[in-house]
């Protein structure tokens, strides 16, 4: 019984507490109201006045100002680019013109120098390379000459001293023969060392000019 009646008492005074308290949200009024138009404007005006507009005209007035402003721009799109370009083209080409043709004739020119240098050279070199064969060759012909002339000289000798020495038949000019052979020899060899010298010096002559 004691604990049925303190649990109502408490349940009772939870109740009280409860509706003595007041609602935490409450209805505001609502912030944006509406308000009456500032300008009212008459029914039949609004189509009065766009049925007396010249919507016509003002199509047309507009429709020749935008063709009149595209014929403006293709004009002057047309005719600035072209002179412009024409005479850039113009003046770029002449100049390109005069400089190759400046440089083609210093080429030209350079190359014929070249040429005739190279022309002169070679006939200069030529020149001197046909003179000094010219003088080997007869040089070279000089000695050869000397050179047969003194194998002559030398033949000429041994055959005569041979020819002497076989003249001699009795012992009793055999000291006379060979006296006159030994006279014959010596005059011999001095007649050969001679041709035989002037051969060497005309033969050394001639290396020696090559």
């Amino acid at each position: 019984m004691k604990y049925s009646l303190v649990f109502l008492t408490a349940a009772g005074l939870v109740a009280a507490q409860e509706t003595s308290q007041p609602p935490l949200f409450t209805s505001q009024p609502p912030l944006f109201t509406s308000q009456p138009p500032l300008v009212t404007i008459p029914a039949g005006l609004e189509s009065a006045v766009s049925s007396a507009a010249p919507t016509s005209g003002v199509e047309s007035a507009s429709s020749a100002a935008g063709s009149a402003a595209s014929s403006l721009v293709g004009s002057v799109t047309s005719a600035v680019p072209t002179t412009l370009v024409s005479s850039i083209q113009s003046s770029l080409s002449g100049d390109l013109s005069s400089r190759l043709s400046s440089a083609s004739g210093d080429l030209s020119s350079r190359l014929s120098s070249a040429s005739g240098d190279a022309s002169s050279r070679i006939s200069s070199a030529s020149a001197d390379v046909s003179s000094r064969l010219s003088s080997a060759s007869d040089a070279i012909t000089s000695a050869s000459g000397a050179l047969s002339s003194a194998l002559s000289s030398i033949r000429e000798s041994i055959t005569g001293s041979e020819s002497e020495s076989a003249t001699a038949t009795n012992s009793d000019e055999s000291s006379t023969a060979t006296e006159s052979a030994a006279e014959t020899s010596t005059d011999a060899g001095s007649g050969v060392g001679k041709p035989v010298a002037g051969a060497a010096f005309a033969l050394l002559v001639a290396l020696l000019a090559v």
